[in-house]
């Protein structure tokens, strides 16, 4: 996994400066804050997002399209195309993969450890291609992500 394809080294993906003396704790709460200004994270998806994942999934010819917004111990899906638009619990994994990678694209999520067992991707069939890119505040916080995802392992197209 990379910022663009392949395996992941150690210290993949670019890194936002952090504010020095902050504190993990306060980041994430200055993000949790960022996320209920934008209003994004209520229930009653009322279909603003539709375009946006039905446009993602076109682009990048992709049977499941997810727009995400992560929470503090929930995912909220407001929009998606070939997947169920709600919530589930937080995955840490998923909140990693958001706060370090600004996009991200595999091939064969079945072949990367951090991906392999999130439940996006265990379905049945499994979801092999993935790729993702981080939806920032304003202000740089990380709010969520879309994320394109295919049946079979492949370099998505428009990604």
């Amino acid at each position: 996994m990379s910022n663009r394809t392949g395996s992941m080294p150690d210290s993949a993906g670019p890194r936002r400066s952090r504010p020095k003396g902050t504190s993990a704790a306060l980041r994430e709460e200055a993000r949790l804050a960022a996320l209920q200004r934008y209003g994004v994270y209520a229930p009653g998806a009322d279909g603003t997002f539709d375009d946006l994942t039905r446009l993602a999934a076109h682009a990048c010819g992709a049977e499941v399209v997810a727009l995400t917004f992560l929470g503090r111990e929930r995912v909220w899906i407001p929009s998606a195309v070939g997947w169920p638009p709600g919530e589930v619990l937080l995955d840490g994994r998923c909140h990693g993969v958001m706060l370090e990678h600004e996009e991200l694209v595999v091939a064969d999520a079945a072949r990367e450890p951090l991906l392999a067992e999130l439940p996006l991707l265990r379905g049945t069939p499994p979801l092999r291609a993935f790729a993702a890119v981080r939806v920032d505040s304003a202000d740089g916080h990380a709010l969520g992500m879309l994320c394109v995802l295919g049946r079979h392992a492949r370099e998505l197209n428009g990604a």
